[in-house]
């Protein structure tokens, strides 16, 4: 099977302006750590501070792994 392409959300949209922020409080929301939320999401831990602090744009890969992290066991997530 071919591995899928990597794809970015472009820098200017509007989701991706907050993006840092909303990393922030939704981890902060399940009360885990970066260190957990890295493990669930199948990144390093650099790469969670890397986009909590803005510094790197996040793959579609990433925001399906943040999806499916912050479920809860019914299956519902946490909106803002």
């Amino acid at each position: 099977m071919a591995p899928r392409p990597t794809v970015l959300v472009p820098i200017n949209h509007p989701w991706a302006v907050n993006f840092p922020e909303r990393v922030v409080t939704l981890r902060k929301q399940k009360k885990m750590t970066r260190q957990r939320l890295a493990e669930r999401i199948g990144v390093h831990v650099a790469q969670i501070r890397r986009y909590e602090a803005g510094t790197s744009q996040p793959t579609l890969d990433f925001i399906r792994g943040m999806a499916v992290a912050r479920r809860d066991r019914r299956g519902a997530t946490f909106r803002q």
